[in-house]
């Protein structure tokens, strides 16, 4: 794995305030962190499940075995 899968998920109150948001495209790649804004949990649970789980997990997650 060349990167690992570490990604910041910011809560409301940061990901709408430009003191923080201005410096995002500085500090941080695109796609390592998501924007909660109102708490939606669908939009996370694309982020985690297409921007985490696929491109750091081998194969979708519906098809991996769980080892016993």
């Amino acid at each position: 794995m060349p990167y690992h899968a570490y990604r910041t998920i910011f809560c409301e109150s940061l990901a709408t305030n430009p003191r923080y948001t201005i410096k995002f495209k500085y500090l941080i790649e695109p796609g390592h962190y998501f924007l909660w804004v109102g708490y939606e949990i669908e939009p996370l649970r694309r982020f985690i499940l297409d921007e985490i789980c696929e491109r750091f997990l081998e194969g979708p997650v519906g098809e991996q075995e769980i080892p016993k």
